[in-house]
This record gives C-alpha cells, sequence and structure tokens, in this order.
C-alpha cells in the first residue's frame, strides 16, 4: 500500500460496490488460491493483499501491480495477477462483510453453538475391539522361523558329525581315504 493517507482518501471516493469488495473476504480467498496454487510463502500473501486492495481502491493500476509484484520478488507476477484479478472479477465471496463488529454486538458466528460430541466410550467398545483384533490375529497364518523347522525335522542321529583333530593326525578320521588320489590326477 501506498500510505494510509492516501489509501483512506480512495476509500472515501469508492463507489458501494467497491467498498463491499473490500470489506468482504474476496481479496483474501482469491490471493490464497494464488498463493496455496503458486507455493508462496507467508510474506508474499501479505504484499499480494496489500497489492490487490490497493488496486480494487483504485490506487494502483494492472502494470503498477505486477511491477510491484516482480520487485517483491513473487515469481510468475503477470500470470498470477491475471489470476487473481479474475478471481476477483468472477467469484462471489463466502463472507460478505469482515469488518469489526461494534462492541456490545454479537456476530452471527459466536451467535451459533457448536455442538461437539464425543465418541462414545464405554467398556464394551474396548473389550469388543480387542476380541476383534484378536480374531484377526488368529486368521493370519503362522510365521515360519528357523528354530520352528528344526524342531518340526528333528532326527535321532544328528546330520553332520564334525572329526576332532586327534582322530585326524591318527588318521581315523580319514580311513575311507582314497589312497590313490593325488593332487593334480583325475580321480578313477
Amino acid at each position: 500500500m501506498q500510505n494510509w493517507e492516501q489509501y483512506q482518501a480512495a476509500y472515501q471516493a469508492a463507489d458501494q460496490t467497491t467498498k463491499d469488495k473490500l470489506h468482504s473476504s474476496l481479496i483474501s480467498e482469491c490471493v490464497d488460491e494464488s498463493v496455496k496454487k503458486y507455493e508462496l510463502d507467508t510474506s508474499h500473501r501479505k504484499i499480494l493483499m496489500q497489492l490487490f486492495a490497493s488496486k480494487v481502491a483504485g490506487i494502483m493500476d494492472t502494470a503498477g501491480t505486477t511491477e510491484a509484484m516482480r520487485t517483491a520478488g513473487i515469481p510468475a507476477a503477470t500470470v498470477i495477477s491475471k489470476e487473481i484479478d479474475e478471481c476477483i472479477a468472477t467469484k462471489t465471496p463466502t463472507i460478505p462483510d469482515t469488518s469489526l463488529v461494534e462492541e456490545g454486538e454479537t456476530s452471527e458466528v459466536t451467535k451459533q453453538s457448536v455442538e461437539v460430541t464425543p465418541p462414545e466410550f464405554t467398556p464394551d467398545t474396548l473389550a469388543v475391539e480387542l476380541a476383534e483384533t484378536e480374531a484377526a490375529f488368529k486368521q493370519l497364518q503362522p510365521i515360519r522361523t528357523m528354530a520352528h523347522d528344526m524342531e518340526t525335522i528333528k532326527q535321532d542321529e544328528p546330520v553332520h558329525q564334525a572329526t576332532s583333530q586327534e582322530s585326524i593326525l591318527n588318521g581315523q578320521g580319514n580311513a575311507q581315504k582314497n589312497t590313490s588320489a593325488q593332487w593334480g590326477t583325475p580321480e578313477k
């Protein structure tokens, strides 16, 4: 915004339609859509709000708004400016008047009571949920483990017999040795 006095003068000179746009949620809604779409940060949102409020009030023109957006470091300034202008021209605001409520009055939002009902909790519901969960676990296939597999195929005699060093050195471990086999010769 250029300065507050200039904005106030433009606001006083504006027609009722322009004042309605400035009082409504229209500018903020259109800016928020563009901020979300183009992934801009909160500092850009604040700048856009000020620029488009000035534009709606008649202080700035399209070229000035676009140039101010570029100066502020907003990417794709021309595209975003056109999109926000189109939104302001065509969209109907969700909140027609966001001006402050005078003291002593209550707004429509505060008059409405929001009734929140907590979820029903009884000890029975927890027991039912636990029973359902346990039933679901029982339906699952058991997980195979190596220890379980070894227990199921347990044999009386060991599969592998290791020889001791002593039996190897004494020649007892190689009792069935092929004496004619030598290195580098084919086995018979």
